[in-house]
């Protein structure tokens, strides 16, 4: 569980190793803030108008949860207006409703990460997944699509920037993958639902890394590889360890991570 627990507040690159972690006093800060109103300024997708965006995941909370300085500070980061409000004021400032047909975005998870790779540099994860719906003269939906990714970059930029442009790739390649859809093949082949199920919260899921009894070795580079025990660079990480020296270090360690091959080479971990 305390495994969860870091790589779920994206404390570092989440690394299975054969010696104890490095402990960390994490302290409450200020949130994070982000606003999307800057992004999809060249979207392409015409046709369509984005009437209404629902919150489907099992809770609603923050994106994300990440350490930021030296002092190994917890903070949230969230959207400004809020996850419906900032969706929903960015797709319809930037689909015009004129003559468009109307599709409703249901939101089933989203979520930020990041874990600093050394030389001032963070390496940022983003996940998206999503259904759209189209909407009858009747007032009852069919489903067009679901779509689900991820993405992540190493960057310098301010991490607030970085989030901001996952996140909006996440939701243009969403919006692209909908409007390409052969909406007359959808309309026959789903069900009809209701209003009021697409509101209806999704029940909590459980994943992989919760139910697996073995957590495969190897460098997880976000929180969403960890999710679903499925590193980015599986193999055998060890550490070296070494006390600080420094009063104000006291009882913490400095951890270097490497991969050690089937030939016994020790290979520094880097960019993970």
């Amino acid at each position: 569980m305390r495994l969860i627990f870091l790589l779920q507040i994206g404390i570092s690159i989440l690394l299975c190793i054969g010696c104890g972690p490095a402990t960390a006093q994490l302290l409450p800060g200020a949130p994070v803030v982000i606003s999307l109103q800057t992004e999809l300024q060249n979207l392409s997708v015409s046709g369509v108008y984005v009437e209404q965006v629902i919150d489907a995941r099992p809770t609603a909370g923050p994106l994300g949860l990440v350490v930021r300085g030296l002092n190994s500070t917890l903070r949230e980061v969230d959207l400004q207006q809020g996850l419906v409000p900032e969706l929903a004021g960015l797709l319809q400032n930037r689909l015009p409703a004129a003559g468009a047909r109307p599709v409703v975005l249901r939101i089933l998870s989203v979520g930020v990460a990041e874990a600093p790779v050394g030389n001032f540099r963070v390496q940022m994860a983003a996940e998206l997944s999503a259904e759209w719906y189209a909407r009858q003269p009747d007032s009852t939906y069919y489903l067009l699509c679901r779509t689900s990714r991820t993405t992540q970059r190493i960057s310098s930029a301010e991490p607030k920037t970085s989030h901001m442009a996952n996140l909006g790739a996440l939701l243009e390649a969403s919006l692209q993958q909908m409007a390409g859809f052969d909406w007359a093949a959808q309309q026959a082949a789903s069900p009809r639902c209701e209003a009021a199920a697409l509101r209806r919260r999704l029940p909590t899921q459980t994943y992989p890394i919760q139910s697996e009894e073995r957590l495969r070795p190897g460098v997880y580079s976000n929180f969403f590889e960890f999710r679903y025990n499925a590193p980015g660079r599986p193999g055998n990480v060890q550490a070296d360890a070494r006390a600080y020296q420094t009063a104000e270090w006291q009882g913490l360690r400095a951890v270097s991570p490497f991969m050690l091959t089937p030939e016994g080479q020790h290979v520094a971990v880097e960019q993970a």
